[in-house]
C-alpha cells in the first residue's frame, strides 16, 4: 500500500500545507499564507483570458494574471466629459428626431397634386410609415448602445452623433421615395 501512494500523482487543488482543498480562487476568499491553487487551464476560447494560478496571501488574494477589457477604460476627467457630451448630444439629438417625427406625417401632403392614376401609392404609404417611424428607431437604437458603452466605461460620445446622422440619411431617403412616388 505505500507503494501505491508514492506513486500516485498528486491533486492540484489540493494544497501541501495542511492537505485540505484550496478554496475557489477566483473568489477572492483570504487563504494561508504562501498557499498555491492553480486554476483550470483556459478552454482555448477567444477571449478567454482566465488566470492559470493565483496566489493567496494572509490580507488579500493576488492573481497573477488578470482578465483585462480588451482595450482599458476611461477613468477620470475624461470619463466625466464624456458622459456630459453623450448626455448633452443624446438630448439634442433626441429633440431633432422628435421634431422630425412631430412633421413627419405633415408629407401626406405631397400626395394632393395626385390624379386617380398618376401617382404610385403604396409606395407613397410605405415611404410615409418609414420616414414617420424608422429615424425614431434608428436613434433609440443609437441611444442604447451609447449607454451600453458608458456603463463599459468606453468612448460614447461619437454613438449618438452617428445615430443621428444615420437618421437623418433615413428620413431624408424615405421623403424622396415620396416625392418620386407623386411623380415630382
Amino acid at each position: 500500500m505505500p507503494l501505491a501512494r508514492a506513486t500516485r500523482r498528486p491533486n492540484p487543488r489540493v494544497s501541501s500545507r495542511g492537505g485540505g482543498r484550496c478554496p475557489r480562487p477566483h473568489r477572492g476568499i483570504i487563504g494561508a499564507v504562501g498557499r498555491t491553487c492553480p486554476r483550470a487551464p483556459p478552454t482555448g476560447r477567444r477571449g478567454d483570458r482566465r488566470m492559470k494560478e493565483s496566489v493567496m496571501t494572509d490580507d488579500a488574494t493576488m492573481s497573477v494574471s488578470a482578465s483585462e477589457p480588451r482595450r482599458p477604460a476611461i477613468t477620470g476627467a475624461s470619463r466625466v466629459a464624456d458622459i456630459i457630451v453623450s448626455v448633452v448630444l443624446m438630448l439634442a439629438g433626441a429633440a431633432i428626431v422628435g421634431t422630425l417625427a412631430f412633421f413627419a406625417p405633415f408629407n401626406v401632403m405631397l400626395s394632393d397634386t395626385c390624379g386617380t392614376d398618376d401617382c404610385n401609392l403604396e409606395l407613397f404609404g410605405a415611404a410615409l410609415y418609414a420616414g414617420w417611424f424608422l429615424p425614431p428607431m434608428v436613434y433609440l437604437a443609437a441611444l442604447v448602445w451609447a449607454v451600453v458603452r458608458m456603463t463599459q466605461r468606453r468612448w460614447s460620445w461619437w454613438i449618438p452623433l452617428a445615430g443621428l446622422v444615420v437618421a437623418l440619411i433615413v428620413w431624408q431617403v424615405a421623403s424622396n421615395v415620396m416625392v418620386s412616388s407623386v411623380g415630382g
